[in-house]
């Protein structure tokens, strides 16, 4: 059979990847991932427990309200407060377990190699680093653009300390990750087995928005700039060829957004840097999805040039890719 061409051209770890067998039918791959995120769900919420039990029985105030019988929204307020330092970036590792399950899965089920999920050993740390700046500038980008038309006002805050920083930046630096390891490194993965890039990136990046749907505050304008970064996120994992990249502007996104920036975050809650105030909530989701937007439209245009450069000079991969499916039939 003609091989297809793909729109974008599918990096090594792909090729390796497919030579593990066609891949599942899109919906068969779907079922699977939910099987998976309900399982991890599951550990989640378990060990999230504990944590939460761990901490309330160690705070003094826990047994005054206990003794007292004045349980009420003021209190528990209080003491989930309390606990923002300490146990909300032992919650966020908790995603850990994605990570866990993607690489156990893969590699004991598809019977792929660690190399198949991005983990390359080839400039891993530089291309960790430099996706901590891409995820740092990103966000500046966007809050720029919020300062400049003047929604935004921004400000020094002292509810931070360098400690509980260092902890929320190793806490989403695991989380940012975990959460690539399990839509990039496995999902997208897997589906670009048997299906074309766009369709095993439309899949993927639904499937991390709708991931998201529970978070506070999200509404469909939050989802789709959510799509977007999915987006963007598949697409520099196969420009790049490895999940560093990815991982980095994962984590350095949600640690720059919480913790240096405090965005959208009611001050009660806010452990950051700075304070920013934001005049309209709405005008804040365009500017992120704006950002994205076009971080989307010129990683694919890279891409796209890759293609045409290769195609010019009749590149051939060292593995051959199988016919890849440009439907989701």
């Amino acid at each position: 059979m003609k091989q297809r061409k793909d729109l974008f051209i599918k990096p090594g770890i792909m090729a390796e990847a497919a030579q593990t067998g066609r891949g599942k039918h899109w919906a068969v791959e779907i079922l699977i991932f939910f099987l998976i995120a309900i399982i991890v769900f599951i550990e989640l919420i378990y060990f999230a427990m504990l944590i939460g039990l761990a901490y309330g029985f160690s705070r003094p105030e826990f047994w005054e309200i206990a003794k007292s019988g004045a349980v009420n929204e003021s209190s528990v307020q209080q003491l989930i407060l309390g606990a923002l330092p300490l146990a909300l970036p032992l919650f966020i590792m908790l995603e850990v377990f994605f990570l866990v399950a993607a690489v156990v899965y893969c590699t004991q089920i598809e019977k792929r190699s660690m190399r198949t999920l991005g983990f390359v050993k080839k400039n891993f740390a530089a291309e960790y680093l430099l996706g901590l700046l891409t995820g740092l500038a990103l966000l500046a980008a966007a809050h720029l653009l919020g300062y400049l038309s003047g929604n935004y006002a921004i400000r020094l805050s002292s509810q931070a300390s360098v400690a509980t920083l260092l902890f929320y930046f190793f806490a989403f630096m695991i989380q940012g990750m975990s959460e690539e390891v399990f839509f990039r490194s496995y999902l997208l993965v897997s589906l670009s087995k048997r299906y074309s890039l766009p369709v095993s990136i439309l899949i993927s990046s639904t499937l991390f928005a709708l991931f998201h749907v529970f978070n506070p505050g999200t509404d469909a304008a939050q989802l789709f700039a959510l799509g977007l970064f999915g987006v963007f996120a598949a697409l520099t994992f196969i420009r790049r060829g490895n999940v560093w990249f990815a991982g980095g502007l994962h984590g350095m996104w949600n640690f720059t957004l919480v913790n240096l920036t405090g965005a959208g975050l009611e001050d009660k809650y806010r452990i950051s840097v700075f304070i920013s105030k934001i005049s309209n909530e709405n005008l804040h989701v365009v500017f992120l999805a704006a950002v994205m937007m076009t971080a989307v439209l010129v990683m694919a245009a890279l891409m796209l040039h890759t293609r045409e450069r290769a195609d010019a000079a009749q590149a051939k991969t060292a593995l051959p890719i199988p016919d890849t499916d440009h439907s989701i039939e």
